[in-house]
């Protein structure tokens, strides 16, 4: 697939473990650096979350909009304000 691992730490691993790590730690990194409240960001929010809960009942919806929210955590919440 010829995916470059660049931004990592290694280009190559001992193990799954080690791979893990240098993947959550690139990821950890982005969301501090890049994941900032932008209109696209924004644009994209607001034609996910309808689809998330297209199949919710109205009466449901404003709580699950909390939900997913919720599940975004804080800095994907915060990019997408």
């Amino acid at each position: 697939m010829e995916i470059s691992y660049h931004p990592l730490a290694h280009d190559t691993w001992n193990d799954g473990l080690e791979f893990y790590e240098d993947i959550r730690d690139w990821a950890q990194r982005y969301e501090q650096s890049d994941m900032v409240p932008a209109a696209p960001n924004k644009k994209i929010c607001d034609e996910l979350v309808p689809l998330l809960l297209h199949w919710i009942p109205g009466f449901v919806q404003p709580f699950a909009r909390e939900v997913v929210g919720t599940m975004m955590g804080p800095h994907l919440r915060e990019a997408m304000v």
